[in-house]
This record gives C-alpha cells, structure tokens and sequence, in this order.
C-alpha cells in the first residue's frame, strides 16, 4: 500500500480525538493533526543528577550511550580527535566499531541504573544520530549536567537549546568546541532544563491536558 494512503488514514483517524499527545514539535508538524499537543518525555532527577566527583581522568572527555547499530550514525562519534571517547551499550555494530576505532572506550552494556555514573565520567554528551523520534539519553545527559553537542535535525533540535544547554550544527567537532567555551554556564542550564522535565513535571502536564479536554 502507497504512504500516502497510510497517512491519510492517520489523519482521519486522529482528527475526531479532541486532543493527540506527541512527543515533539517535530512529530506535531511530520502527522500535521491540527488538533496535536506536544507532550514531552520525563527523565528521573533522582536518578540522574550531577556528581560532586565528576570526572575520573583529567583529560576532556565526551560520551555518547545508545543501541549500538549502523543507523545511530556512530562512526562520527568515533573519528572525533582530541577527547577521550566513551561509548556505551551494544548492539550489532559494536563488534565493527571496536575493530576501527581502537582509540575509543567500549563500555558495552551497562544496567540503565548505572548510567549516570558514566554520564558523571564525561564533560559533553554527543548525540551523532540523525533520525532519532526522541533521545532520552540526551534528557538523561543534561540531568546530569552535561551539555550536548548534536547536529541539528529533528529530536535534538526539539530537546537542545542552541548556544543554551548545548550546540547543535553541521559539525560535531564545532559543538563539541563551542560547548567546553562555556562549560560551566551550559551545564548549569542543562540541569535546570531536565528539572523541568521530571517525571512530577510531566504527570502535570498530563493531567492538566486531561482537565482542559
């Protein structure tokens, strides 16, 4: 069956819902449902907090965390010079990442309980991806304190705000630069902006999209 026709059905579908929860305003504009409010996903501020004991090497360090595949974009997180590189989890293309890249720390997988003692690890988390819907692993990252450096497409141009908690741009090496500039200042917002998106915050904003229904 043609997309067209798919998205035609989704639309019917949804237009007799008085309100359609989407995760950005990225989503919002691609279903193009008039009737679509953006609900955002919440991230633990318990869990994930910055360490009073940041960092275990001096040497500036960046991290990326995911499921390790091709489509992740993985490779230009690998090949960035000048840092320690740490990444973490797995998946089906850790085995050719570590045979190309013996330069980078492979972390593997880690228990999602134990991951903002990695983020704690890094100065700058790095999102190479460029067709995620939404990257909680960036939430994740600024709740503990970590600015992000990104290209700037669809998720994290909705979740990272540019030259504020973060750089997004053509080039991951400039952000990754453009973020150590003003490390201190970004880590700080991007701590209060995950605050913001707690999971209190986001049961909030759900029941108040309910009570306005």
């Amino acid at each position: 069956m043609p997309r067209v026709f798919t998205w035609l059905y989704i639309r019917w579908f949804h237009k007799y819902s008085r309100k359609v929860l989407v995760t950005t305003k990225s989503i919002a504009k691609q279903l193009a449902v008039r009737n679509s409010i953006v609900w955002g996903r919440g991230v633990d501020t318990e869990l994930f907090y910055p360490s009073k004991n940041k960092k275990s090497s001096d040497k500036k360090t960046i991290i990326t965390v995911g499921r390790v595949s091709k489509d992740k974009n993985l490779d230009d997180f690998c090949k960035i010079r000048g840092y320690r590189k740490i990444l973490v989890g797995d998946g089906p293309y850790l085995k050719t990442l570590k045979s190309n890249y013996p330069d980078v720390e492979f972390a593997g997988f880690v228990p999602h309980k134990e991951f903002a003692g990695l983020y704690n690890r890094a100065d700058v988390f790095v999102f190479p991806s460029m067709f995620d819907t939404f990257g909680l692993v960036i939430l994740e990252a600024m709740a503990c304190g970590l600015p992000v450096a990104a290209y700037d497409v669809p998720s994290p141009s909705d979740i990272v705000q540019n030259g504020i908690t973060g750089y997004l741009g053509d080039s991951l090496e400039e952000n990754i630069e453009k973020s150590y500039d003003k490390l201190n200042e970004l880590s700080g917002n991007a701590r209060h902006y995950a605050e913001t998106q707690s999971w209190n915050s986001i049961a909030e904003q759900f029941v108040a999209h309910l009570s306005s229904i």
